[in-house]
């Protein structure tokens, strides 16, 4: 990733954590879905999205969720 695009995610950040709500929650999505609302969440998922390759985040999802792990070991053997 270009020195930039860190910056401004590094400043963006900072800046979610500053405007963040310091009140408690009834459960995450409650949460989440009050700071996916700031402008910094979006441009900080527009920066992240334009960066990701899709095909090896999907293929790291599936390892996590345990998805992939059958297809892979049929690799390795």
């Amino acid at each position: 990733m270009d020195e930039d695009s860190r910056n401004r995610i590094v400043e963006l950040s900072k800046s979610l954590h500053e405007k963040a709500p310091a009140k408690e929650y009834s459960n995450q999505r409650i949460a989440l879905q009050e700071i996916a609302r700031l402008p910094e969440f979006k441009e900080l998922v527009e920066i992240l999205d334009s960066k990701v390759d899709k095909a090896k985040l999907s293929d790291a999802l599936s390892l996590v969720s345990g998805v992939g792990i059958e297809a892979n070991e049929g690799n390795t053997k």
